[in-house]
């Protein structure tokens, strides 16, 4: 008995081995047949704007393709004219004239004519304007002007001499200057800023007394046939300062100053409705291939008016718009052939570093395993909503 157990152990040992060989084997063909990574992204949502033209036009062929849509395109006018202060201030040079006494300490009258002249201790010179006698022991008041008709300082109160006098008679008979002769002050100036204000301040009372006559007149009509889904009206205006005029040249000394002024207002009115569909079908245009579309902004459309004519009743209107957009499956950093053998963490840091990727989460099947498979196609990529 004792042999022939002797004989069957050895198979039972290479049984055991062979067994444990399998279950490794089939672990590992488990592995490459059936472990798979899939890889989460939150994409980051983006901004895309587009542009594109329509034509409006009144009582035409609506051809909604090709950006024509009926519309109504009215004008209207006002005129004002209206008074303004002017704000510029500049320093203005007083009158050179100015008044002096003339005073005489000696025991005689002294005549002075005309044109007499005084000096300054600063060698300025002035003339008195009339004859004067100036009583012995007595002063007198005089007019005088600078004799230098281009002089623009400021003398304070001080004393003149009389250069015609001789020298002893200059001690006895001399001029006071007792307020400043000269002097500066400020005046109210026109200047460009004071009209494009006061252009700025008229125009836009002009323009909202028009609106308020388009609204008070729309309100009394109905501009579009109610089929189907109700319009959103939208009123586009262009607004132009058609004339202006002010009685003043810029530089001139005012306090006030009159503005004349006509100004006109364009309003274009069509269904906004009919613009988001133009709206979603151009602005896929201009996602790029690995992108995909999310959503359309359609509470922040732009409007511009390009160019218009009243008599035939035409406009042309830039749309700017905007909307938001994600990367897609097809997007050429999600080429899984780059994750491959990559570890959890290499892959999550290398697409965390694109704008276009808020978050990454991985999951596999066997939670041991934090290696990307070398095989591409058991990477599956999901991007969430």
């Amino acid at each position: 008995m004792n042999y022939n157990n002797n004989q069957i152990h050895p198979y039972k040992k290479i049984a055991f081995n062979f067994l444990f060989i399998s279950v490794i084997l089939a672990a590992l063909v488990g592995y490459f047949v059936f472990y798979q990574v899939k890889v989460y992204i939150t994409p980051a949502r983006e901004k895309v704007v587009s542009t594109f033209l329509i034509q409006i036009q009144e009582d035409g062929k609506e051809i909604l393709s090709e950006g024509i849509i009926n519309g109504t395109i009215d004008e209207k006018g006002l005129e004002s004219e209206r008074e303004f202060s002017a704000s510029a201030v500049k320093e203005k040079f007083l009158s050179q004239n100015g008044k002096v006494f003339i005073i005489n300490i000696a025991d005689f009258n002294q005549p002075l004519v005309a044109t007499t002249r005084l000096l300054t201790a600063d060698n300025i010179l002035f003339r008195i304007k009339n004859s004067v006698t100036v009583p012995a022991g007595g002063e007198v008041e005089v007019e005088v002007y600078p004799s230098d008709e281009n002089f623009n300082s400021v003398i304070k109160p001080s004393k003149m001499t009389i250069p015609g006098l001789s020298l002893s008679l200059q001690e006895k008979i001399y001029a006071e200057n007792r307020q400043d002769l000269g002097g500066t002050e400020e005046a109210k100036t026109l200047s460009q800023e004071d009209i494009d204000i006061a252009r700025e301040t008229l125009s836009e009372d002009l323009y909202k007394q028009i609106k308020d006559e388009f609204a008070a007149a729309n309100s009394k009509k109905i501009n579009f046939n109610l089929l189907g889904k109700i319009p959103k009206i939208k009123n586009v205006d262009l607004k132009e300062v058609v004339l202006i005029k002010v009685d003043r040249n810029i530089g001139d000394e005012c306090e006030k100053f009159k503005l004349f002024l006509k100004a006109k207002v364009i309003e274009i009115s069509f269904d906004e409705n009919k613009i988001e569909e133009l709206a979603n079908k151009k602005i896929l245009d201009d996602i790029p291939d690995d992108k995909k579309f999310l959503k359309l902004d359609k509470h922040n459309f732009n409007y511009v008016v390009e160019n218009y004519d009243l008599d035939k009743k035409i406009a042309y209107i830039k749309v700017y718009i905007s909307g938001e957009m994600a990367i897609s499956e097809e997007s050429r950093i999600l080429d899984k052939s780059k994750f491959v053998n990559m570890s959890f963490t290499e892959l999550e840091n290398y697409l965390k570093k694109f704008p276009s990727v808020e978050d990454v989460e991985i999951s596999s099947a066997g939670s041991w395993f934090k290696t990307v498979p070398n095989n591409k196609n058991k990477i599956k990529i999901i991007i969430k909503d």
